[in-house]
């Protein structure tokens, strides 16, 4: 049996760099004659976190959108109904399933040494790709620090935000550091090598055609890009993004070119909804089955049963976006959703109703941001 409904929810904000300034009651949305419940829960986080404004997607039998607060506090223009967002490190969620269909397609080895693939690159005291794998660039587990301690922050990052840094400045800095001992720690350094693994193994001039050749263009995602270096402006309507440093700063057009693989993408709710609704709930992105987004016959799906729950062999709790997860394909759908803030994401799941098994199996995520 199908599941009647996958519920995703996908939520940008106009507050960006993970500060939730206290804005005041001017910015408190006001009370709604004819309000939904999805409205009131997008009002009430509006309200809770002082943010300026919100959209909100859900998608089910019916997509439904929904806004709240203000898209620009110095005009009081309220969010765009089709705003464009920068989703930050929702990007790795794509550069993860990029990643996978490369294993699917046997060009990459998820237990192989990165230095298969990347020679000579990851040498340095913060690790040695010699010993790190692929899939531990994935999940967070390589040990590699992370390089933003090279970057300033607060003010200081708002008055430098168009200064340009490329990823390889950034790989060599994280390398002369020390590496973590943590057995799980998030690090961008493993994004950041694992699109210049993309372009070495596809030999594509970037690995922002690769993610628009394979996931972008058949998804018809046509809101969704990653901005060339030295773009500093959002294609289309779009909500202002703000730093409290103190004081209210406009940080929403940057140079994002030092996000690169780690965070730089820009998109809609409606778009991140319908990329995670073929990824989760359809399985059509990723092996065994990501050849149905470019028309292509699927090969048989792993499954093995587990009593209860349906594990799948195709996904290593690979998939990460801003946190480790575990994929799995379990009786429940789920509701998914991702906040787009301190330019990266965090995503969550939380669980909705229980159906009977599905047939086949429909990936779910969960973990920790």
């Amino acid at each position: 049996m199908r599941f009647r409904r996958l519920a995703t929810m996908t939520m940008a904000t106009t507050a960006l760099c993970g500060l939730a300034p206290t804005f005041g009651p001017a910015f408190v949305p006001a009370a709604r004659a004819s309000s939904t419940p999805l409205q009131r829960e997008l009002d009430g986080a509006v309200r809770d976190t002082g943010m300026p404004g919100a959209i909100m997607t859900r998608a089910g039998r019916a997509e439904v959108t929904v806004r709240s607060g203000v898209g620009d506090v110095r005009t009081g223009r309220p969010v765009p109904r089709h705003a464009m967002v920068r989703v930050g490190s929702t990007t790795k969620a794509f550069v993860a399933t990029v990643v996978l269909q490369l294993v699917g397609e046997g060009r990459v080895a998820l237990d192989a040494p990165v230095e298969t693939y990347l020679p000579g690159v990851v040498r340095g005291r913060g690790g040695d790709g010699r010993t790190i794998t692929v899939r531990q660039l994935l999940q967070h587990t390589s040990g590699l620090p992370d390089p933003g301690t090279l970057l300033p922050s607060g003010r200081a990052w708002a008055e430098r935000r168009f200064r340009h840094r490329d990823r390889g400045e950034l790989i060599r800095y994280a390398l002369s550091l020390e590496p973590t001992t943590a057995r799980w720690s998030y690090t961008n350094t493993g994004y950041l090598l694992l699109g210049e693994l993309i372009e070495k193994v596809t030999k594509a001039r970037s690995w922002r055609d690769e993610v628009a050749r394979r996931i972008v263009r058949p998804l018809g995602l046509r809101h969704t890009y990653s901005p060339e270096p030295s773009e500093y402006r959002i294609r289309g309507p779009h909500p202002r993004g703000y730093l409290r440093a103190p004081g209210l700063i406009d940080v929403t057009e940057q140079d994002t070119g030092y996000l690169d693989a780690a965070g730089d993408m820009v998109s809609t709710p409606a778009e991140i909804d319908r990329f995670f609704g073929a990824l989760l709930r359809d399985g059509c992105c990723v092996p065994p089955c990501w050849p149905r987004c470019a028309g292509r016959s699927p090969r048989a799906a792993p499954w093995t049963s587990t009593g209860s729950a349906w594990r799948s062999t195709a996904c290593p709790a690979a998939i990460s976006s801003a946190m480790r997860v575990r994929c799995t394909a379990t009786r429940c759908s789920r509701a998914f959703s991702t906040g787009a803030g301190h330019g990266g994401g965090r995503a969550s799941v939380r669980p909705s109703r229980c159906r009977s098994p599905p047939s086949p199996p429909t990936w779910t995520i969960s973990g920790a941001s």
